[in-house]
């Protein structure tokens, strides 16, 4: 920013955990800002486990953005996820927009990430392997539009 440039500051005072934001051109408003939740959780076996449960709002469309790692305690598998799905609540009635997009680098197939409904939730679910202890780690982001 220059010295001279004029920026128009909100009349209002913003709301609590609200940032200054600006529309590029000098206007600053408050704007609510994008939170990144971290969770974790280990698996010893195959069974399906929820590492994160992200409640929906009625009447509104949510993008979930969520990045998880996971790594074995023998030291010898690892795995990186990128999982991105898009959610519907329409009247307390959640349904997903199309399906997962999930990119996987793992080095064992067995091991899966996945987002599934729960009444009004949406859970990330992870998978691991038989008699092999995992230690996975998420952060996510949710942007909601309602």
């Amino acid at each position: 920013m220059n010295g001279g440039a004029a920026l128009t500051w909100p009349i209002a005072d913003g709301s609590a955990n609200q940032v200054i934001a600006t529309n590029g051109a000098g206007t600053l408003s408050f704007a609510t800002a994008q939170v990144a939740t971290i969770n974790t959780v280990n698996t010893t076996d195959a069974t399906v486990t929820t590492i994160a449960t992200i409640a929906t709002t009625e009447d509104s469309t949510h993008f979930i953005d969520v990045k998880i790692v996971a790594h074995d305690q023998a030291d010898v598998q690892g795995a990186g996820y990128l999982l991105r799905a898009t959610f519907l609540n329409d009247t307390n009635v959640v349904t997903q927009i199309g399906t997962d997009d999930k990119l996987s680098f793992e080095t064992d197939p067995l091991w899966d990430v996945a987002t599934e409904i729960n009444t009004t939730n949406v859970r990330i679910r992870v998978t691991g392997e038989a008699a092999t202890v995992i230690d996975w780690r998420s952060l996510h982001t949710v942007t909601t539009v309602t």
